[in-house]
C-alpha cells in the first residue's frame, strides 16, 4: 500500500500485517472522525479550532510512536477517510471501520487484525500532546514480561491513556467510562502481571477546557514541552470563554 508502514500491505480498508521479528510491539491509535472528535471542547472552541487541535495532536502522537525505540509499527483505527489519508502520509498503517463505534470497539478491531503478527499491543490515545519517545520506550521494555498488562491512567485516574497488552488479547479493551478501574479488574481476573505506570508525559489528554488550562500551565513552566507546530495549534487563552 503506497505510503504504508513497513510490513503492511493492502488497501486503506483491508490491511495485512506481517510479523516484524521477535517481541514485535505495535502501537494502536484510535481516532474518531473530525466531526465527532473532542466534542467536550465545543463549549469553548469552534469546529475549525477544535479540528485543527485534534489533527495536530494526532500527528504528534503518530510521529512520536514512529520514532520510539522498540515500536515495530503504528496502526490508526478510524472510520474517517480524511484521517486515514492524513496518517498514511505520516507513515502509519490504517485499519478502517465502517463507522465510529467508540474507543473500545476500535481497539478490539486492532486486536483482531494484529494478534497474529504482533507479540504485544500498545493502545494509546491520540490526544496526548506531551507524549515523548522515552515514555513510550519505557512501556515497550515492559512488553518482554509477557503475560502482562500495563496501564497508564489519565491525570484524574479515571480513564486509561495507554494500555499495553502482552500478548495482544491478554485482556479485552475496556475503554470508556471508568476504564482505569475496569482494566485493573480485567487484569486481576486473568491473574497476569499488572503494572500501573504513572507518567507525566502520558497522563494529560485533552478532553475539555480544564485539560487545556492544565496544558497551558505546564507550558508556562516549560515552553519547550511542545513542538512549534503543536503550540501554534493551541487556541490562545483569550479566545476561549471563561468557565
Amino acid at each position: 500500500m503506497e505510503g504504508a508502514a513497513p510490513g503492511v500491505e493492502g488497501s486503506a480498508r483491508t490491511v495485512f500485517f506481517m510479523s516484524t521479528g521477535s517481541n514485535a510491539v505495535w502501537a494502536v491509535v484510535p481516532l474518531k472522525s473530525p466531526e465527532a472528535a473532542k466534542s467536550r471542547l465545543r463549549v469553548g472552541l469552534d469546529d475549525r479550532a477544535r479540528q485543527r487541535l485534534m489533527f495536530a495532536m494526532a500527528r504528534q502522537v503518530v510521529r512520536t510512536l514512529k520514532q520510539a525505540r522498540g515500536i515495530a509499527g503504528v496502526a490508526v483505527v478510524t472510520a474517517s477517510a480524511e484521517i486515514a489519508a492524513y496518517v498514511e502520509l505520516e507513515g502509519a498503517a490504517v485499519i478502517r471501520q465502517e463507522r465510529d463505534a467508540g474507543t473500545a470497539e476500535a481497539c478490539r478491531s486492532a486486536v483482531a487484525h494484529l494478534s497474529a503478527s504482533a507479540d504485544s499491543l500498545l493502545m494509546i490515545s491520540g490526544d496526548i500532546p506531551l507524549i515523548c519517545s522515552d515514555a513510550v520506550a519505557a512501556l515497550v521494555d515492559l512488553s518482554r514480561r509477557t503475560p502482562l498488562v500495563a496501564i497508564v491512567p489519565d491525570r484524574r485516574r479515571t480513564g486509561t491513556n495507554a494500555l499495553l497488552c502482552a500478548p495482544p488479547a491478554v485482556i479485552p479493551p475496556c475503554f470508556g467510562a471508568d476504564s482505569f478501574q475496569r482494566h485493573l479488574a480485567a487484569a486481576r481476573s486473568r491473574g497476569v502481571e499488572l503494572r500501573i505506570v504513572e507518567s507525566d508525559a502520558l497522563s494529560l489528554d485533552i478532553d475539555d477546557l480544564e485539560d487545556l488550562d492544565e496544558l497551558r500551565r505546564r507550558l508556562d513552566a516549560d515552553p519547550t514541552l511542545l513542538p512549534v507546530k503543536l503550540r501554534e495549534a493551541l487556541p490562545r487563552k483569550e479566545e476561549v470563554p471563561a468557565q
